[in-house]
């Protein structure tokens, strides 16, 4: 897995959580980035407008499902998929 995919999404993340007050090193990468409480509703939609223009690709209705969309290992794994496609 690309680790630059994983150290971007990170820090968008830890940039953009307003509850998170730890450090970068401290984001889990397996834990649901909603339920641990790192982003609401508005901070995933950020993050997913996000990943549209930094990787030019696009995100499916389809695609918004926890076992894609969840933890940072999901989401990368995601972004690699997609770019795999285009």
């Amino acid at each position: 897995m690309d680790s630059n995919i994983k150290d971007e999404l990170l820090r968008h993340v830890y940039d953009n959580s307003f509850t998170f007050d730890g450090e970068l090193n401290d984001i889990p990468f397996d834990e649901p980035l909603i339920e641990m409480g790192l982003l609401d509703s508005s901070g995933m939609i950020a993050l997913l407008l996000f990943i549209e223009r930094k990787w030019n690709i696009e995100i499916s209705v389809e695609d918004l499902t926890v076992g894609k969309i969840g933890s940072v290992n999901q989401i990368a794994e995601f972004i690699e998929y997609k770019l795999s496609k285009n």
